[in-house]
């Protein structure tokens, strides 16, 4: 499963490299092995449906679609894994947003970074 997961992560941070945004048909089309791999729910799930919804209307400095992400991710991976996937993703971005002095930064590159590096530690 982490395969298809960092699979889907790189090709959503492609996207969100070259736009800042996704299409919710590509990451709908991502999700579609859960049907096969069906992930854990637990309170943590919620957490970051509610946060993807709230981003939706206000600015709280991330993207919904970055909180839907961590949303899926949650039903696969621990909150110990989550946070770590989370603090070299906001290293990744800090990192990112030095070099390249931009305004807006694409943060969902960075957490399939965070992925992949958490993965293979």
């Amino acid at each position: 499963m982490w395969k298809w997961l960092s699979i889907t992560a790189i090709f959503l941070a492609l996207e969100d490299w070259q736009a800042c945004t996704f299409k919710t048909s590509h990451f709908l089309l991502c999700l579609l092995p859960m049907i096969i791999w069906p992930p854990h729910f637990s309170y943590l799930t919620l957490f970051f449906i509610a946060l993807g919804i709230l981003a939706e209307y206000k600015n709280i400095g991330m993207g919904s679609g970055d909180f839907y992400l961590l949303t899926w991710w949650s039903g696969y991976y621990s909150i110990f894994e989550l946070l770590k996937i989370i603090m070299i993703a906001s290293f990744f971005g800090a990192l990112l947003g030095i070099l390249f002095k931009r305004k807006i930064i694409p943060f969902l590159p960075c957490l399939a970074a965070g992925l992949i590096i958490v993965h293979f530690l």
